[in-house]
């Protein structure tokens, strides 16, 4: 099912804007800007948060996005939703409560465009691309079951024994810890997916 670019929901506290994070920046721009002459002043004097859902908007983006609206007689709210309305526009927690093994992590099913940003304290693990202008940052480990072809950056918070994994890794910028990687990565001979990690303070390419 086709998905709309933006849809505007009413809450006790103004407006939220949901948007798409699977569509390019300037498709969700447009589809703002004809919402807003749509409306045609009727949501003028209303409070409005975006909410992106798993990625974060680049603050030059956000200020974009709140120009428009400020055109249009919106107030864009200056704090985040607040938990019981982030809530109701998350998805719901499946399975049950019980405790089971492995590690927190993001899992995304998509592909990420130029100017979305993902950024988790734990580790992130990504079911499609990570183009160019797009930004992954994780606590822990980085794993693209795709192309990593934007910026990266695992261990946030200074773990260099993070990784960045993924099955063609040509990225823009891989960053480990504080460790940068910025020349094109020398990947191993091996078939299947290639994994950055830090030796000796540089970041070294292995067969994963």
């Amino acid at each position: 099912m086709h998905r709309e670019a933006i849809s505007i929901k009413g809450t006790k506290n103004g407006l939220v804007i949901l948007l798409d994070s699977n569509q390019e920046f300037e498709s969700i721009k447009h589809h703002l800007q004809r919402k807003m002459e749509s409306a045609n002043g009727f949501f003028r004097g209303a409070t409005v948060t975006f909410h992106t859902g798993s990625q974060k908007l680049f603050p030059q983006q956000k200020h974009e996005l709140e120009a428009i609206c400020k055109q249009h007689g919106l107030i864009p709210n200056v704090s985040e939703l607040n938990p019981e309305t982030e809530a109701l526009f998350s998805p719901p927690p499946t399975g049950n409560n019980l405790d089971t093994p492995g590690e927190p992590a993001l899992l995304l099913r998509q592909t990420l465009r130029s100017g979305q940003l993902v950024s988790r304290p734990n580790h992130v693990v990504i079911l499609g691309n990570v183009h160019p202008g797009a930004k992954v940052e994780a606590g822990g480990n980085v794993i693209i079951m795709g192309s990593c072809l934007g910026s990266v950056h695992a261990g946030i918070r200074g773990n260099r024994d993070a990784s960045i994994v993924a099955v063609h890794l040509a990225p823009q910028v891989l960053r480990i810890a504080d460790v940068t990687h910025t020349e094109p990565p020398v990947l191993k001979a091996a078939p299947g997916p290639n994994k950055a990690v830090v030796r000796d303070g540089k970041i070294v390419f292995l067969a994963a």
